[in-house]
């Protein structure tokens, strides 16, 4: 959805998908569209969801989280910081 270059629908799309779960890839994702569009600071807080929910399915580096989501992670923690 970050590329469909409608950030609001985007965010309207992402913020309806949170609504029926906490998902962490939609975390993911969504705290990316954020931080690509400037919005950093809705982006710490969605990352720091993102965070707290993969805690559930073991850390980061999990066997069940695929390794492109760990390295979408890391990039987004470093961008983040």
């Amino acid at each position: 959805m970050n590329r469909l270059e409608d950030f609001e629908n985007s965010c309207a799309a992402y913020d309806k998908a949170l609504e029926l779960g906490e998902d962490y890839l939609t975390l993911l994702n969504y705290a990316v569209t954020l931080y690509s569009n400037d919005e950093i600071e809705k982006a710490r807080k969605l990352f720091q969801r993102f965070e707290a929910v993969i805690k559930v399915h073991g850390d980061d580096s999990s066997s069940d989280v695929d390794a492109e989501v760990r390295t979408q992670a890391d990039l987004l923690r470093k961008a983040l910081q």
